[in-house]
């Protein structure tokens, strides 16, 4: 769905930047609150009228891009190059008033980025589209910009999300009308097959979004063949293995056989299978690791951050330590590369300050040095770092040991944050998020609003179905929401049956509309659990920044809110202003 706005800083390549303390906006319904100082106005008029001007060039160059690397064989870097730029004008097209060349490149570089290790390119499949594009680039151009005084478009509905596809595979009859029973409330597009023919098949011309295998299916063993085949195009094969039989020796043979992901035994138990399913299979645009390098030998640092930005890393690079300590407040890295050995400090040293943070305990430290003496190693890793990488430096090595390590620390992360029912954010960590939307909000003089929910008689829910049944309309609501909302939403279980949903540079009007319509599909969806079948609503309260400009305040008008909309008879959204029924 369309965000209802989007607030976003001045980008400089993959980078964010603050531009004299004001942000721009963008996306459909953008409404903001206009800085009142004259200098960052005509500032910003002069950035989109630089960028008005140099568009053509840019969009010259790209052709140009296109042209070497269709010339002919070994026009790899051509061609990044090309989807580079496609990238930039995606993040910079609508910031400076052409949404249209954002929609385009970004189809462009979704397109190609699977490609850029496949040669020579098919271009029977990508000439004629590119080329469409290309044009397509060309006439949004010429287009008059949009500026803060064009009318902005209504917030449309959200609209359902894509259904996740899913291929079911199994010579058992019961197993796939028990596993089809089990998922068809969930709206996922499930396809079952008898035969391992139709499994391939199916896969090569659509790929899933998650395999389901019967364990016992003649020729797993293609799963193995279909996984590599499936990864040369840049995608991969989510597998889950099913059995009749919960053995170590059935779940290694899941492992060798079918490089099964995760397995279950049946009967499976439906929440761990849609929470798998979801993990697996839900298409998510994932933030690129931010990785801080610190090294006194600069060539070699820019190396090193070449290398992991050609990875589809960010990078930052610093020398002295104050530099350090500002850049990980500002740039917030998730991974640190240091030498040990430094004119001014040690990595030792470095890691031993930033350990002193109660915040950065888990923060990954990574040491990158000449030093092979294995004793030395081990010693410097013993005060604090995680890991060591010796110079000169393998590329494969260096970009396996940062994503491995950065993947286990927002792993690690996620676990310390989330409901561990609804795989939401915690209470504690909603109302963090709550704060640093208030403080972004404060700076940027842009609006959020701030939504309390509550599901409706659900003690009766639990006396009259049993408290299985309760965990499973908490998850389905929490799955709901995350479908529906945006994903720059924090959204949390903020206790029992209650939630909270912040939504950044949302006015109330939008958000109201939106928790209507998600009010009102919750409402008229029958719920089936166990063979019961039953209907849940729930109510919600909205309150909106800077109106209420506290943690306090705002939290509290909310819940007003809230409480308004459970006196009015439930199954409705209010707000501090008068009550707005479905």
């Amino acid at each position: 769905m369309q965000p209802y706005s989007t607030a976003v800083y001045i980008a400089s390549g993959t980078g964010l930047h603050r531009l004299s303390g004001l942000y721009l906006a963008h996306g459909h319904g953008t409404k903001t609150m206009k800085s009142s100082n004259p200098a960052i106005q005509a500032k910003l008029a002069e950035l989109r009228a630089h960028y008005h001007q140099t568009l053509p060039r840019q969009l010259r160059e790209l052709r140009a891009l296109w042209d070497t690397a269709t010339a002919g064989r070994g026009n790899a870097d051509a061609l990044r190059d090309f989807v580079r730029h496609c990238h930039s004008l995606a993040g910079s097209g609508t910031t400076f008033g052409f949404p249209a060349i954002t929609r385009i490149a970004q189809n462009m570089e979704t397109l190609l980025r699977p490609q850029l290790d496949v040669e020579p390119l098919p271009m029977e499949d990508l000439g004629g589209k590119l080329a469409t594009f290309l044009d397509e680039l060309e006439e949004a151009a010429r287009e008059k910009p949009l500026t803060e005084s064009s009318a902005p478009e209504p917030l449309p509905p959200p609209r359902p999300p894509d259904k996740q596809l899913i291929y079911v595979t199994s010579e058992n009859e019961r197993l796939r009308d028990e596993l089809k029973s089990r998922l068809k409330q969930y709206r996922y597009d499930l396809q079952a097959m008898t035969t391992m023919d139709a499994l391939v098949d199916a896969v090569n011309d659509t790929p899933s979004s998650v395999v389901i295998v019967d364990i016992d299916m003649p020729g797993l063993e293609r799963i193995v063949a279909l996984h590599d085949s499936v990864r040369i195009s840049g995608a991969r094969l989510p597998t889950i293995v099913v059995s009749e039989e919960n053995s170590l020796e059935q779940r290694l043979r899941a492992v060798r056989t079918a490089a099964a992901d995760i397995f279950f035994a049946m009967p499976v138990d439906t929440t761990q299978l849609v929470d798998a399913i979801d993990s697996l299979g839900e298409y998510q645009d994932v933030e690129p690791y931010r990785v801080l390098i610190i090294d006194d030998d600069q060539p070699l640092a820019q190396f090193i951050a070449i290398t992991l930005e050609q990875a589809g890393m960010r990078t930052h690079v610093v020398q002295d330590l104050e530099q350090v300590l500002n850049a990980i407040e500002s740039f917030s890295p998730e991974i640190l590369l240091t030498d040990v050995y430094m004119p001014d400090y040690t990595g030792v040293e470095l890691a031993a300050i930033i350990r002193q943070h109660a915040g950065y305990i888990g923060f990954p430290i990574v040491f990158v040095s000449t030093e092979t003496n294995i004793e030395k190693q081990l010693s410097a890793m013993s005060h604090g770092a995680d890991d060591f990488i010796s110079k000169p430096i393998v590329t494969d090595h260096l970009i396996a040991t940062v994503a491995n390590r950065v993947e286990r620390f927002r792993r690690l992360n996620s676990l310390m944050v989330r409901d561990g029912l609804t795989g939401l954010l915690n209470q504690t960590a909603t109302r963090e998020c709550l704060e640093t939307e208030i403080n972004r909000a404060q700076r940027s003089e842009l609006p959020f609003c701030y939504a309390m929910l509550d599901i409706d008689h659900f003690k009766s829910v639990n006396d009259k179905y049993g408290h299985a049944t309760g965990d499973f309309i908490l998850k389905t609501l929490a799955r709901t929401l995350s479908h529906r909302l945006r994903r720059l939403d924090c959204i949390g279980r903020y206790g029992g049956e209650e939630f909270a949903v912040v939504m950044p540079n949302t006015l109330i009007e939008d958000g109201l509309s939106v928790l209507n319509f998600i009010c009102k599909e919750f409402a008229e969806t029958e719920h089936e659990f166990n063979g019961q079948k039953l209907k849940c609503s729930f109510s919600a309260g909205l309150a909106q920044f800077p109106e209420f400009e506290t943690v306090a305040s705002i939290h509290d008008a909310a819940d007003r809110a809230l409480y308004a909309a459970k006196h009015k008879g439930r199954n409705c959204v209010c707000t501090e202003r008068p009550c707005f029924s479905k």
